[in-house]
């Protein structure tokens, strides 16, 4: 039976569970995004709305997927027929087997936000975790080379998804979060083919998940009790340098996305819904049996970059700790090794 077809058999009743054998939907769709665009608020509403648990392409034993788990994602870790829509941040990184997609979300965020969501991420080790003010200026060189070099990764992975070659849907995490019960429609309206939900069980589900508060809407709260979710909020962490940089690596998408001279005073002006005509795609794109196949081409982030999960080691080898924004010091067993290891190499220099 065709996607469309089993499409019609939902949402699915009661809570969000895993697909059983007879209930596949013949096709894989990618919710795709550069890290911290909303992916995993998507994911949660789009169960909501469809019934149907969420897939991932990142291993579940890594630390943070471990924690969406304890979050309630059920689906890290599972690509198969037991999902329909399936999350990956490929080609920013690659997933942990090869992923052939016949559809795609394209889920983007304003560039400033997005980074600087990005850079807390990387340093607390968390989703949720903001820094203290001043670890902006204990980790300032840190900051400015990964913001301009992330400006970078953020703009070559939204082209190598505007370029692929299959039906792709552009939703901004900014209308995710302002207009959600429009956005969320248009999501499923995608997901069922375009075709309307009106006069469907998909109405109803689609503005119960819309109506839900932050906290249960997602998989964890928004950083800084939701202070984050106002557009452009990471901009004061940028000068005036910072901000050309970013503008300049971004070129022509920040207008693309809405994002231009007037944001963030104005974000209310979103992009078509659905990119067409469908390009060809280049050498960058592997399509087999008509399908996209993602996690097997080079990743948009140079393999030298320090600012991938390499920032993992940075953040070990620090001696003092990370400090939250309510004062936390975050990762006191990695400073303890840290300071470990100095004290050794010390003592066999002595």
């Amino acid at each position: 039976m065709a996607a469309l077809d089993q499409a019609d058999r939902l949402p699915l009743d009661g809570p969000a569970r895993f697909l059983e054998t007879s209930e596949t939907m013949n096709e894989r769709v990618a919710l795709a995004s550069y890290p911290r665009c909303g992916n995993s608020l998507l994911r949660k509403l789009v169960e909501q709305a469809t019934g149907v648990i969420t897939g991932a392409d990142t291993l579940p034993e890594r630390t943070l997927s471990q924690a969406l788990q304890r979050c309630g994602a059920r689906g890290e870790g599972i690509v198969d027929e037991r999902v329909w829509v399936v999350k990956t941040h490929y080609p920013e990184r690659k997933g942990f087997v090869e992923l052939p997609v016949d559809r795609a979300i394209l889920l983007v965020r304003n560039p400033w936000d997005a980074i600087d969501s990005y850079f807390n991420m990387a340093l607390t080790n968390d989703h949720a975790t903001s820094l203290r003010d001043d670890q902006y200026d204990r980790f300032e060189d840190l900051w400015r080379e990964l913001s301009a070099a992330e400006a970078g990764v953020w703009t070559r992975f939204n082209r190598w998804w505007l370029q692929a070659p299959v039906p792709l849907l552009v939703v901004r995490y900014e209308d995710l979060v302002h207009h959600r019960h429009r956005t969320l429609k248009r999501v499923c309206w995608f997901l069922r083919g375009e075709r309307e939900l009106e006069g469907t069980p998909w109405a109803e589900r689609v503005a119960a998940a819309a109506a839900l508060d932050d906290i249960r809407a997602g998989f964890y709260a928004p950083r800084n009790n939701g202070a984050a979710k106002l557009p452009g909020a990471a901009l004061r962490r940028f000068d005036d340098a910072a901000r050309r940089a970013v503008a300049a690596a971004a070129g022509s998408l920040l207008q693309d996305f809405g994002y231009g001279d007037c944001f963030p005073t104005d974000a209310s002006v979103a992009p078509r819904a659905v990119r067409r005509p469908v390009p060809q795609g280049d050498a960058r794109h592997e399509v087999v049996g008509g399908r996209l196949v993602l996690n097997t081409g080079r990743e948009v982030r140079p393999s030298s970059s320090k600012h991938g999960r390499y920032m993992t080691t940075f953040r070990k080898a620090l001696r003092e700790p990370v400090v939250a924004a309510d004062g936390t010091a975050l990762n006191m067993h990695e400073v303890e090794a840290a300071r470990e290891r100095w004290r050794r190499k010390r003592a066999a220099a002595d």
